[in-house]
């Protein structure tokens, strides 16, 4: 059953001290959220904390997401941090520059990239745990005729999973329910960032079911497509960012999503 989660990289700077977490993670579970992506918390609070937090507010967690280099610079981290809080996932945001050549995605670099990301699917399978992918806007770029997502996940082990970002699917110019029904069986997650307007370099985000995303077709290509947790997200905000991350709870309960 398709179930709502919170990115918790929604409230950043109120994530960065142990008392802080524990007071976001009781606002989340009194909103309704019981599934949990954690990013960006502070790395000085400790797992333990965290774990209990999630207890505490009767969440449980997915995983873990941060940027692709940040994860490879620090991998004994995040795969703790996994293990302590029980989380599944652990999912790499970005193509590092590492895999490009002058800045730039080439067919050569995303095999490179392809390669090593089978090895962290082996590695994890081993943990009982899942690789996945969060592309930004720009992992959408056409390298020989074709979006550099579509290329890595074409070269990539079947078990390693998409996480789509709909703001980012949408600013790049992409079809957001094509992306979820294409990817059907590799995809457990997805990332319901809505925004005011699509057309702009950066547009303002909004509570889920405020902005311009087409909210009903979205959620049952997600349904039809096997998805099971879609995530609340969003990372700027006009008002309180918990009044806005209880909305956007309240819309996807109202689409049967809790």
């Amino acid at each position: 059953m398709l179930r709502a989660g919170i990115q918790v990289s929604s409230v950043k700077a109120y994530l960065q001290t142990a008392e802080d977490v524990r007071k976001s993670f009781l606002k989340f579970g009194e909103m309704g959220y019981t599934r949990a992506q954690l990013q960006w918390i502070g790395k000085d609070v400790p797992a333990a904390v965290i774990a209990e937090a999630l207890k505490e507010s009767g969440m449980e967690s997915w995983g873990i997401q941060d940027y692709y280099e940040e994860i490879l610079a620090d991998m004994d981290y995040y795969l703790g941090l996994c293990e302590a809080t029980g989380g599944r996932y652990l999912c790499v945001s970005g193509i590092p520059a590492v895999y490009k050549e002058n800045g730039t995605v080439t067919l050569e670099g995303l095999r490179r990239m392809a390669d090593d990301l089978n090895h962290l699917v082996e590695d994890l399978s081993h943990r009982g745990m899942v690789a996945t992918f969060h592309p930004r806007w720009q992992e959408y770029e056409l390298v020989e005729g074709k979006p550099a997502t579509a290329w890595l996940m074409e070269m990539t082990d079947p078990r390693f999973q998409l996480t789509l970002d709909l703001n980012h699917v949408v600013r790049a110019g992409e079809d957001p329910v094509a992306w979820i029904l294409n990817m059907q069986g590799r995809q457990d997650m997805v990332h319901y960032k809505d925004m005011v307007d699509a057309t702009k370099e950066k547009s303002v985000l909004v509570p889920a079911g405020q902005g311009c995303l087409d909210g009903k077709a979205i959620l049952d290509a997600c349904r039809k497509a096997g998805v099971q947790t879609v995530f609340a997200e969003q990372e700027s905000w006009d008002k309180d960012p918990f009044i806005c991350l209880k909305e956007s709870y309240d819309f996807l309960a109202s689409h049967g999503i809790r």
